[in-house]
């Protein structure tokens, strides 16, 4: 999760439900059991980790767990959040992939006319030049591809070279053959492969959508020149800030302690160097997060009634008063940890 603190790519990976956990009990596991409300078969959910490019945790990960494996060998259905394999989101992908790779950025991505000269967004000429100098070494080298960046918003620049930064790192992995097995998408193929039900969560097409939504409400709402702040202080510290709360973040999922987790990515969030407005930080929460699994409870609802499931999503979907072990219980059903390692 490249430049974690100062990225929108970032930003959207970063909200996860961190303003309520205090009334929801402990959630001291990845894996939790689903049963009560009438259910003649029990059901589980899975939470999966969403980390960095250069993570060493995947699919493989699930396989070294016997419980793991014991579950996944017995349901009859497995849900991740979507169908990253559908075809017809192909053309889906290249459009909204073309919102950063080609000359036809978003109107919400636009400097407004009323602004000059991009260099007056800075505090000072040496930060200003700092970025130029930076960018067009970049250019130079090649580590990012041709765009003007001075004719749009300092986050969306950020969001930019965050979304190519992720695709050379792929890139590089897939030619040195060292692609991780992703999880989730690794869970949902071997489950097909096994002939168990698949389902899903949502769309491919919703979560685009929601990407640029937060997309623009970032650009929108945080003003432009604390988004030249945040680009300047983001070239100026790297990937530093990110690679800690990527370590956290790993050391915290191998536990199972996801309350602690989502304290650690709150705590993140109240970096003096991490842009947010009242506004962003609202929409995001709500939409990124609560809506979602709010959305998601008729789903699972429906499916744990048809047989026994396994549901796959993010880690941090879990814990919190507005995440999925909460609002079940809400639902009259019961969730009960599982020892993953038993």
């Amino acid at each position: 999760m490249k430049s974690i603190t100062l990225t929108l790519f970032a930003l959207i990976a970063c909200i996860n439900n961190v303003f309520s956990q205090a009334e929801s009990s402990a959630v001291n596991s990845i894996l939790w059991e689903i049963s009560g409300k009438d259910l003649t078969q029990k059901s589980y959910l899975l939470g999966t980790f969403h980390g960095p490019d250069d993570t060493k945790i995947d699919y493989q990960y699930l396989d070294t767990l016997p419980k793991y494996k014991e579950i996944f060998a017995k349901v009859d259905a497995v849900a991740v959040e979507c169908n990253t394999t559908d075809e017809s989101m192909v053309e889906a992908y290249k459009k909204h992939r073309a919102m950063y790779f080609s000359p036809n950025n978003p109107t919400y991505a636009l400097l407004p006319d009323s602004i000059e000269n991009f260099s007056n967004l800075f505090e000072n000429t040496e930060e200003f030049h700092y970025v130029d100098s930076f960018m067009q070494e970049s250019l130079k080298q090649r580590k990012i591809f041709p765009f003007d960046y001075k004719k749009l918003k300092p986050m969306f620049t950020s969001t930019i070279i965050s979304k190519y930064k992720t695709i050379i790192k792929v890139h590089e992995k897939v030619m040195k053959k060292e692609l991780l097995k992703v999880m989730d998408s690794e869970l949902s193929a071997k489950a097909i492969e096994a002939g168990k039900r698949p389902f899903y969560m949502e769309t491919v097409a919703d979560q685009l959508a929601l990407d640029e939504r937060i997309d623009s409400v970032a650009c929108e709402s945080i003003g432009l020149k604390e988004q030249a702040k945040a680009l300047y202080l983001s070239f100026l510290t790297g990937d530093s800030i990110s690679n800690q709360y990527s370590a956290k973040f790993e050391e915290f999922y191998l536990k199972g302690d996801l309350d602690a987790a989502l304290k650690s990515r709150e705590e993140m969030l109240q970096n003096t160097d991490f842009p947010t407005s009242a506004q962003f930080m609202e929409v995001a929460n709500e939409e990124l997060v609560n809506e979602r699994n709010h959305r998601w409870i008729p789903v699972i609802d429906k499916n744990v009634h048809q047989g026994s499931c396994l549901i796959a999503v993010g880690a941090l979907h879990l814990p919190g008063e507005n995440g999925l072990i909460n609002m079940l219980r809400k639902e009259g059903y019961t969730l009960t940890p599982v020892d993953i390692h038993e």
